[in-house]
């Protein structure tokens, strides 16, 4: 455990319990120990010098225990102070025992300068600093006017020697706080930006939310627009119906009678369509409104439609053309290809002039099934048709027999086209009639 500890910090790894600084002393605290333990072994062995034999042991036994202690847990920044203050004895005694300017002590002193500028404080930092360059200074002119109070080298080996440690200890110590501290700044920047994509995904998701709120607000006040509105104007009109039918039943002729009726069955529809959607549009916000898709006969579905209409097609004199001489089957959900049929139909036969024509096509096209519901009829405004689709906006209008549209039904086709994986647009010219084409995916194989 205290070995995999110990690599950890010489790895540059985040060790348990340290912090960045303390991490950072530990480390350097190792490593001097380490250079100052080699430095005694080539004292003794090669120099046979007492002296700067017990100089070297004494720096390692310092830095060795420095080490102990501040990777045991005491604080760093009590043993700092000693860290100086041995560096600051173990610099004039390399200094003077090795050779003095010639020697290798300046390396040495610049690896230690930036080494206690890193894990110390700024005051302690620029204190020490000063010192050390106070004392270079005097050191340099101490040995410049009094030569022989330096130790010069005995052989040129032992200059040698003495570089290749100081320098490969000045330059161990500079790269390892250089790389941690680069390693620390990699790894802070990897962190922003990983806040910072959190906060923009915490941005957005609000964002999203706020558009779904701002959506439902709007599906809310246009339900209420057609509760209080759009479905009370038929209503009314339906009971008005029925109370002159009560009051005047007798006095009127028999083709009064009949008309009123005509009237009191297209209010009855217009409710009835009405509420379908209403219904349909509810359940689908609730998510209760559920796809199973499967194959069905897209035929089917257009002849069940016309048939369910077949009276207000008879009533306004209206003739269905179905253009197509296939059947093909489509891959969807039939209550929602059902809405989709119903809704197109029921608005084309809802706008169309008396004795006028409905033109349904249907053509495969790459792997889709297009259909288009064509009627001769009012056609919609220029201002209105890019947001038919849409549940904004105002799109109440009345078809050429008095009928009532309220436009949920086009954003109800809308939505289920989108979720069967297709699409739906539309062409309309004002007084002339419209066309509405959508597309079906004709196999699950053709559903991304």
């Amino acid at each position: 455990m205290l070995i995999k500890k110990i690599i950890n910090l010489l790895n540059l790894e985040k060790t348990e319990n340290y912090s960045f600084e303390q991490n950072l002393f530990i480390s350097i605290s190792l490593i001097v120990s380490i250079f100052t333990i080699f430095a005694f072994l080539f004292d003794i062995i090669l120099r046979h010098d007492l002296l700067m034999s017990a100089n070297s042991f004494l720096a390692s036994i310092i830095y060795l225990v420095i080490f102990i202690l501040s990777f045991r847990g005491m604080d760093y920044q009590k043993l700092i102070p000693i860290f100086i203050s041995g560096f600051v004895v173990l610099l004039a005694l390399t200094y003077f025992l090795f050779g003095g300017y010639y020697g290798g002590t300046v390396l040495f002193m610049l690896g230690g300068i930036i080494a206690i500028t890193i894990f110390s404080s700024r005051a302690t930092s620029i204190f020490t600093f000063s010192i050390l360059i106070f004392l270079t200074m005097l050191f340099f002119i101490l040995q410049y006017n009094y030569p022989e109070l330096v130790i010069n080298y005995n052989s040129e080996s032992e200059r040698f020697y003495d570089y290749l440690i100081s320098t490969a200890l000045s330059m161990t110590a500079i790269f390892f706080l250089i790389y941690k501290l680069v390693n620390k700044y990699r790894i802070e920047k990897e962190l922003l930006i990983k806040e910072k994509n959190i906060v923009e995904n915490q941005h957005n998701i609000i964002q999203d939310k706020n558009i779904i709120l701002s959506e439902s607000a709007k599906m809310k006040d246009k339900m209420f627009s057609v509760v209080s509105h759009d479905l009370k104007t038929p209503v009314m009109a339906f009971s008005e119906g029925l109370l002159i039918l009560e009051e005047d039943f007798a006095k009127m002729s028999d083709s009064e009678k009949i008309g009123m009726i005509r009237s009191l069955r297209r209010n009855a529809g217009a409710i009835n369509e009405l509420l379908d959607n209403l219904l349909a549009w509810s359940r689908f916000q609730k998510g209760k409104f559920e796809k199973h898709p499967s194959y069905l006969r897209i035929n089917e579905l257009i002849d069940f439609s016309i048939e369910l209409y077949r009276q207000r097609i008879e009533t306004k004199k209206i003739i269905i053309e179905k253009k197509y001489h296939i059947e093909p089957q489509i891959w969807a959900d039939y209550n929602m290809m059902s809405i989709i049929i119903n809704n197109l139909i029921s608005n084309a036969i809802k706008y169309s002039f008396e004795n006028s024509k409905i033109i349904i096509n249907m053509e495969a096209d790459n792997g889709f099934l297009a259909v288009s519901i064509k009627d001769h009829g009012t056609g919609i405004p220029e201002n209105i048709i890019n947001d038919i689709f849409k549940l904004e906006g105002e799109k109440s209008s009345f078809g050429t027999s008095g009928e009532r549209g309220v436009g949920l039904g086009l954003v109800l086709c809308n939505e289920f086209v989108s979720l069967n994986k297709g699409k739906i647009y539309c062409e309309s010219k004002n007084g002339e009639g419209s066309i509405f084409y959508f597309t079906v995916p004709l196999s699950d194989n053709d559903v991304d």
